[in-house]
């Protein structure tokens, strides 16, 4: 186990020495236990751990994409129930508007018209008591003009 000073061989030795190569399998049997123990198993729990993490962190993502297109959905689905209810009630009052105009306009109508008959009626009253005022004022301008023009009295 002590080092030996570096030095350029004349030749390749690939497998050591007999004594050199059990005293090394010898320090690997040793030394993989405690190893294991302080360094390799530390080291799979914290990459075990930071697996467990990062397929719990890709889950927990999944389920907030999950989360956020439901809840797109549901935000989507009230615009167009709103959208919806908004135009059935513009449509509702638009045609209670029209109702109104048209009962408002018929009303106008039938009052417009009840007033011109009763125009014409008083129209024509008038003018048939204008025709017997004439007629009478006729007669009596004839009959003086006719007992002028004769100079004597006709009655």
């Amino acid at each position: 186990m002590i080092a030996q000073p570096a030095a350029a061989a004349a030749e390749l030795v690939i497998f050591p020495e007999i004594p050199t190569l059990l005293t090394l399998i010898v320090a690997f049997v040793i030394l993989i236990f405690p190893l294991n123990a302080a360094i390799f198993q530390p080291l799979f729990r914290v990459m075990d751990e930071r697996d467990a993490k990062i397929s719990g962190a890709t889950e927990e993502a999944k389920q907030l994409v999950a989360k956020a297109e439901e809840l797109t959905a549901e935000y989507r689905e009230g615009i167009r129930q709103a959208r919806e209810e908004a135009e059935g009630a513009r449509k509702e009052q638009l045609e209670a508007a029209r109702s109104e105009h048209g009962s408002i306009t018929g009303a106008a109508r039938a009052e417009s018209e009840d007033e011109v008959g009763r125009a014409r009626t008083e129209i024509e009253a008038s003018l048939s008591e204008a025709r017997t005022t004439l007629e009478t004022a006729s007669r009596d301008l004839a009959k003086v003009a006719a007992e002028r023009i004769l100079g004597r009295s006709l009655s």
